[in-house]
């Protein structure tokens, strides 16, 4: 315990109080995720039906590539704090216009609060780990990410069981106006973060000015592998997420009873995260291969889905939990052993390839899937593509360990 801890003890006092606080900033930002995701997709369920979920993942990404096109423009006019606090301040000005249109019988409003939903999570959470990534070295953050993600998965759990718990007194809608209160809450302590650790400043120490996307040219197959299993565990996650709405949809019929439902399953897959994150990452990182880490991660989603939903296909129960263990592993080892791939690379290829895989790719791969699954919603193609693509991701794994033992 004292070897795994003496690095974060080595860490400068500026540097543990950013880490301090992008922590805090995340918590509350993983804190109003079950609160938005809960009310948004039972908004969305209850008005168009599980059927058309692949559409409106579709619309999540066409919206995130528009948004992302825009931050690639001001990103280097604008400090990265500012735009977080910009972010946040447009989720609660978009989440109150778009649930009172709801209210007023306007049903399309559920199409562009889930969207935007989609939306400021991925932003919020890449530019914190991006400034995170950007300001420690590789031996320091097998320390530290995984205590920022337990305290963010922790967020998400409160998040969680504070949805639930207000379905009893309040409407769905309430909840999701609710939900921008943490939203604004992360803005505010993340502006305690040193302002002058942007990427912008890393970069200038490199003597490099090279855009971050340019940047990532010499080394682009190496981030193309990493895209390439980001987008298969995106095919995994998604396909399973489809099956679940279906019975969720079929089992339980109320908007209220969804979100109820949805804010208890959040709460568990955070349970799963973080326990994963305290019990198992600081250890495995430690004393493990990087190469045995990846690849426990498809096998265990192979066992997931062949008992969730092969054997248990039928039941919400089983359903649910292979989802939750999926979504759980993904946010918490699958998230922080990728984040290792790219510590041999410098300042301004980290945030690119970041930028690219991330964002990009992240949300490219769920809108192809969502693409395919508007016109294949079988459900017995559906599980034979869950056994494909996460024997694709097994042996993806040999030619990016291969290029990461060479970079670094």
């Amino acid at each position: 315990m004292q070897n795994i801890l003496k690095p974060l003890l080595e860490i400068s006092k500026e540097d543990r109080k950013n880490i301090f606080f992008v922590s805090i900033a995340l918590f509350f930002v993983l804190f109003s995720y079950p609160l938005t995701r809960a009310t948004t997709t039972s908004i969305f369920l209850h008005a168009f039906g599980a059927k058309n979920s692949p559409v409106v993942w579709l619309l999540s990404v066409v919206g995130l590539s528009a948004t992302i096109w825009l931050y690639n423009k001001i990103q280097y006019k604008a400090q990265i704090h500012k735009l977080f606090l910009g972010t946040s301040i447009f989720t609660g000005v978009f989440f109150t216009v778009g649930t009172a249109l709801y209210h007023l019988g306007f049903n399309l409003a559920a199409y562009p609060i889930f969207v935007w939903k989609e939306i400021y999570i991925v932003l919020q959470v890449h530019m914190l780990y991006a400034y995170l990534t950007s300001s420690t070295n590789i031996e320091n953050a097998k320390v530290v990410y995984g205590p920022v993600g337990a305290i963010g998965s922790i967020g998400g759990i409160l998040g969680g069981i504070a949805t639930s718990s207000l379905t009893s007194i309040v409407s769905t809608e309430t909840i999701l106006l609710i939900g921008i209160i943490p939203i604004s809450a992360a803005a505010g302590v993340f502006m305690f973060t040193d302002r002058s650790k942007v990427i912008s400043k890393l970069m200038s120490d490199e003597k490099t000015s090279v855009n971050p996307i340019e940047s990532i040219r010499p080394v682009l197959k190496y981030v193309l592998l990493i895209g390439l299993i980001v987008t298969l565990s995106q095919f995994v996650i998604n396909l399973a997420n489809f099956k679940f709405n279906f019975l969720l949809q079929e089992m339980i019929t109320t908007k209220i009873g969804k979100t109820e439902y949805l804010g208890k399953l959040y709460s568990l897959i955070n349970s799963v995260s973080l326990g994963i994150q305290i019990l198992v990452i600081p250890f495995v990182l430690k004393f493990l291969p990087l190469s045995l880490v990846h690849l426990f991660i498809p096998i265990s989603y192979l066992l997931a889905v062949g008992i969730g939903l092969g054997f248990g296909a039928g039941e919400l129960t089983f359903v649910a939990g292979a989802f939750v263990f999926l979504k759980g592993a993904d946010y918490s080892i699958f998230s922080t052993a990728k984040e290792m791939f790219y510590f041999p690379l410098n300042a301004a290829q980290k945030y690119g390839a970041k930028y690219v895989n991330d964002i990009v790719i992240y949300r490219f791969s769920k809108g192809l899937i969502s693409l395919i699954l508007i016109y294949v919603q079988n459900l017995i193609i559906i599980d034979i593509c869950l056994y494909l693509f996460l024997g694709l991701w097994v042996l993806s794994l040999v030619p990016i360990i291969k290029a990461n033992k060479k970079l670094a």
